[in-house]
Parts: C-alpha cells; structure tokens; sequence
C-alpha cells in the first residue's frame, strides 16, 4: 500500500508515489519451524571473536576490517573475517596495526556491521565484501550466525532451504532486490531479531574478554620487539650482546603473554564448574 502526495513544478501538477513503511513480515507454519529449531535462545554453537574468544552475537557490535577504495568515496572489505568492534579497535591500536591479525591483509579503518533491520541498506553494503551487488551463501551464512544466536549445526541443516526462499532468480547469489523482497532475506532477519531472546551483557567488557585483549596486545608488541632486536643484531654488529639481551626479554614477554591467557582460561573454567556446583546444590 503507498499513499501520494501533490506536487507543484513549473506550475505542473505531478503525483508522487510515497513507499508506505515497511511492516513487520508475516511467517509461515514451515518457517517458524526452522527459526525455532535455530534454537535462539542459546549460544553454545554460536561462532566467536578470534579475539577475545567470546561470543560475537552477544553484548559488542561485529565489525569488519576495510580500506578506502582509490578513486571512489568509500571503502570495501579486505577479509572476510568478523571482530567485535572494540577489538578491532584494538587491533588497529596495537603493535600489529595495519594488518588482520588472522590473514595479515592490510586495512585502514574498522568498520561496524549494520542492524539489517534498522538499516538494511547499510548491512547489505557491508555484507556484500566483494563490492559486486550481491551476497553470498557464504557472506549470508557468516553475517546472520555473527549477528544473531543461531545454532550453527542446525543452521547448516536448513540453510539450503531458506536460500530458495532468498536466491529467487536461482543465481546462487543475493542480489539488492531479493534482498529487500517481501518474504526473502531482510524478512527473515526481521524474524530472527524478534524472536532472539540472547542475553545483551557486553562480552567485551567482562574481565576476561579485557584479560584477553591486554594478553593479545602484549603478545603482538613482544613479537615485534623480538624481530627488531634480530634485525639489529644482525645489520648492527657493535650491538650484538645488546640485541641478543632484548631478544631474551622480548621472548620472555611473550611467554608471560601466553601463560596469561592460558591462566584466563583456566580461571574461566574453574568458575564455570563452581558455578554449577553450587546451583546443583541448590
């Protein structure tokens, strides 16, 4: 349904068709069988943040890593990998800036993961990381389980399904207009939000994600300490005991480093199983 409006150019009278606001999506009986059987309601299968080894659906943005595009306003994905945003944040900040920490490609900016319902436009621009108008099974597929708590394996169960309901020309890609068809993908992340009742305690924030990201930095700066103090030692001969004693140091941060993140998630672990010892005694 649309509603016009009377407008005056030049004296001419012209209607404008005015796009009603888009409503909530209807279901179906099959549909909200998948959308229940994604179990919603839990994150155990849920992908993480190579980062902070937390969930990436939970509390912090996703964000990804991008680079201006020379000669066009904008910019474009590097990788395909997903971060919380403070950790990418991070990642920009720390020692190792300029590159993906996982596939060491370099970017220079950090870039949010839009809500696709509150700004689809902007989520399908994200998601779209080769630029060329259209989505992938595999750019869906990581997006939707980095947004949302899906159950991963029951994901992977229905998802040939659901792509028939998205993929309406059969391409094998997402194109802008499927994207926005009624019953097609932005409906189902309608759905999806809707009916996700995932807890929204910021991950990030938590003693171990922080642990995490101090652990991670250090390790990263160590590394690089390490190689600059093999360069010298090797172009720089007069300081060759000076070298090799950073070198000591440098190695010795970085298990430090190491140690630490173990001890988190030991300590992680160990409040887990006390936790659920005492609710099974309660």
């Amino acid at each position: 349904i649309s509603s016009s409006l009377a407008s005056c150019s030049c004296g001419i009278a012209q209607e404008i068709e005015v796009p009603a606001p888009r409503t909530e999506p209807e279901s179906d009986a099959k549909l909200d069988e998948i959308i229940q059987g994604l179990d919603l309601a839990s994150t155990e299968e849920s992908p993480e943040c190579p980062v902070c080894l937390e969930v990436l659906c939970q509390g912090d943005h996703c964000a990804v890593l991008t680079i201006e595009v020379s000669g066009l306003r904008g910019t474009r994905r590097v990788c395909s990998h997903l971060f919380h945003a403070s950790c990418a944040h991070n990642i920009a900040g720390s020692a190792s800036a300029g590159r993906c920490p996982l596939c060491r490609t370099p970017f220079d900016a950090v870039k949010a993961v839009a809500d696709p319902v509150s700004d689809p436009d902007g989520w399908f621009a994200t998601v779209d990381a080769e630029g060329d108008g259209r989505l992938s099974q595999k750019q869906v597929k990581e997006a939707l389980e980095a947004q949302f708590p899906i159950h991963a394996e029951r994901f992977d169960e229905n998802f040939d399904e659901l792509w028939q309901r998205w993929d309406l020309d059969g391409s094998g890609f997402i194109s802008k207009e499927e994207f926005m068809a009624r019953g097609a993908l932005l409906d189902f992340t309608w759905l999806l939000k809707a009916r996700s009742t995932a807890p929204a305690s910021p991950p990030v924030g938590s003693q171990r994600a922080v642990a995490h990201d101090v652990a991670y930095i250090a390790s990263n700066r160590a590394q690089v300490a390490f190689e600059a103090a093999q360069h010298v030692e090797e172009e720089v001969p007069e300081y060759e005991d000076d070298a090799a004693l950073a070198q000591r140091l440098a190695l010795e941060a970085l298990a430090t480093a190491e140690l630490r993140r173990q001890q988190i998630d030991e300590d992680a672990a160990l409040a887990v199983s006390l936790a659920e010892g005492a609710a099974f005694q309660a």
